[in-house]
C-alpha cells in the first residue's frame, strides 16, 4: 500500500511539473523581444568578426527582432544563418524569460595566413577550414 502511495505521489508531481513547464512556455512565447545581445568568444584568436557585424547581418536578413513576439521569431533559422558565416565555429541562439534574444558565438581560430601569387589571401583554421581575411556576405 505504501508503495502505491509513493508511486502515485511521484506521478502527480511529474504531471504537475509538466503542466507548469507548458504554462511557462506558452506565456514566454507571448512576450515580445526586448533586445538583442551578442557575445563572441574569440579564444586565442585575433578579432575577425564583431558583435556589430553579426547584429547587422541579423537585421538585414531577419529584419528588426525588437518588438516582435518571440513566437514569430525562428531562433533555429537565425542560429543556422550565423553558423554559415566562415568565421564562426558555433553559435547558440535563445531567448530569456525577460524577452532578451541572446546569441553566443565562438569564433574559429586561424593558425596561418596564406597569400598566393594572385594576390588572394585567406587563413587556415585549427581544423583545416579556410577562413576569409575580411568579413563579407
Amino acid at each position: 500500500m505504501k508503495k502505491i502511495a509513493n508511486i502515485s505521489m511521484w506521478l502527480i508531481l511529474i504531471a504537475g511539473l509538466a503542466v507548469l513547464v507548458g504554462f511557462i512556455e506558452t506565456e514566454h512565447k507571448q512576450h515580445t523581444c526586448k533586445g538583442l545581445s551578442v557575445e563572441i568568444d574569440y579564444g586565442r584568436a585575433e578579432v575577425l568578426i564583431s558583435e556589430a557585424d553579426i547584429s547587422k547581418r541579423i537585421h538585414e536578413k531577419f529584419d528588426t527582432l525588437v518588438g516582435k513576439k518571440i513566437s514569430e521569431i525562428s531562433s533555429v533559422s537565425i542560429e543556422n544563418d550565423i553558423n554559415e558565416i566562415d568565421f564562426i565555429e558555433n553559435a547558440d541562439v535563445y531567448t530569456t524569460l525577460t524577452g532578451l534574444m541572446k546569441i553566443k558565438v565562438s569564433q574559429r581560430n586561424p593558425i596561418v595566413r596564406v597569400m598566393n601569387k594572385f594576390g588572394q589571401s585567406y587563413y587556415i583554421g585549427e581544423k583545416g577550414n579556410l577562413i576569409p581575411v575580411k568579413f563579407g556576405y
